[in-house]
């Protein structure tokens, strides 16, 4: 019912938003991917196909209640919108002609930098010309400038973007192309309305494992993302998750399903925020090979002071647990509950770091793994664990009611 609204109010929007709000800036297309076999399905060419658009506000981004992106060729249109800017839809009545639907942001000064993914269905015949349509909506329904693009192909030994042509002299593009993802780049999946690169390799050296990006390592599914410890021809594997693009200061919440307090000793669950120059932020669960240990930690890893890890043990209440780390420039506070939602009276453990305890990090991101410590699970059992969800709200002075 929720969904139906959202839907009913955002064709609203389009239809009405016709008067634009004075401050809102001309999106401007920032993609730069390689071009694709075929530009709507036929073949290798459904997808996922990503597009990357700036919004920006000349006042503030916080004009910017939802963004659009509308796609036009062979006779059929279909328009992405990303409601609130938190979760992504297509606009209904147009036909529903795209699937696997993911849109993920970040902040840029005065806006956001927005990606959407997604594949295209195969009732949307092949064509050789796209146009693309970008706005944005604020709060009361009123649309910004509309950056209209055209995009030609022409035919040699390879299909190429040729032509791009903004019909907006006033907009600025370059370097702007659609692709479905090449076979040899790192597999992707989506959560929390993301993209995360999953990660593949083999151990590193004698005491440790591979990392494993097949679909049977790695999932998401109605449950969430699935990360698992397994074993194929070659041995022992973990898995680990990466966010695609850099978040930056604010609240980042897990939501787990699962029973850690159950973990093979030798099995690690990490969320992390990684940095250059080895610092990072994390909340690890292990008992680091020792079963009598605590499980879990909060750990702090900062240039500027030397912090001992925050160790304590629980048992878990149910399978669902909440994670929340708060990163500010000058305090840095984990919260973990049982449950999914904030409730003190839930609340599992809580630190705070402040001053030069708080890493900077530069050029950061979230990582999410499951791994061993050594080279198999003392009970040489395969491990499976769910991340139901994640969630970033950006830095504002105004956000400690998220984690209390």
């Amino acid at each position: 019912m929720k969904h139906l609204l959202y839907f009913l109010l955002a064709f609203y929007w389009l239809l009405h938003g016709i008067i634009a709000y004075a401050s809102a800036n001309i999106p401007i297309l920032h993609s730069s991917h390689d071009t694709p076999e075929h530009l709507f399905p036929a073949a290798t060419g459904k997808g996922p196909y990503q597009i990357t658009i700036d919004y920006t506000d000349a006042a503030s981004r916080n004009h910017i209640k939802h963004t659009c992106l509308r796609l036009q060729g062979s006779g059929k249109q279909q328009t992405l919108i990303y409601l609130e800017m938190n979760f992504m839809v297509q606009l209904g009545g147009e036909g529903d002609h795209l699937e696997n639907i993911i849109g993920s942001k970040v902040e840029i000064p005065n806006g956001y930098r927005v990606t959407y993914a997604f594949d295209i269905n195969a009732d949307w015949p092949s064509a050789e010309h796209i146009y693309f349509e970008a706005w944005s909506l604020d709060s009361s329904g009123q649309k910004g400038p509309v950056l209209s693009h055209e995009w030609h192909r022409s035919f040699n030994h390879q299909s190429i973007l040729s032509d791009t042509r903004d019909f907006r002299e006033h907009a600025s593009i370059s370097n702007t192309r659609v692709e479905p993802v090449a076979e040899e780049v790192q597999r992707e999946v989506g959560l929390g309305q993301m993209l995360w690169t999953v990660r593949a390799g083999p151990a590193q050296d004698a005491g440790s494992h591979a990392w494993s990006d097949s679909a049977d390592a790695v999932w998401a599914d109605y449950e969430g993302l699935h990360l698992t410890i397994g074993r194929d021809s070659a041995g022992w594997y973990g898995s680990e998750i990466r966010a695609r693009h850099r978040l930056g200061y604010g609240v980042y919440s897990f939501k787990l399903v699962g029973r850690i307090d159950e973990l093979d000793p030798n099995v690690v669950l990490g969320l992390s925020v990684f940095g250059e120059d080895e610092e990072d932020f994390n909340i690890a669960f292990s008992r680091w090979g020792n079963p009598a240990a605590d499980n879990a930690q909060f750990v702090p890893h900062s240039d500027t002071a030397v912090t001992q890890p925050d160790r304590f043990g629980f048992t878990q209440s149910g399978t669902y647990t909440l994670h929340v780390i708060t990163w500010e420039p000058d305090r840095l506070m984990f919260n973990s509950y049982h449950g999914h939602q904030v409730n003190q009276q839930n609340m599992i453990h809580k630190k705070v770091y402040t001053g030069e305890q708080v890493p900077t990090l530069e050029n950061e991101n979230v990582r999410m793994c499951l791994k061993l410590v050594d080279t198999a699970p003392l009970d040489g059992q395969s491990v499976e664990f769910i991340i139901k969800d994640f969630t970033y709200v950006p830095f504002s002075n105004n956000m400690d009611f998220v984690t209390y």
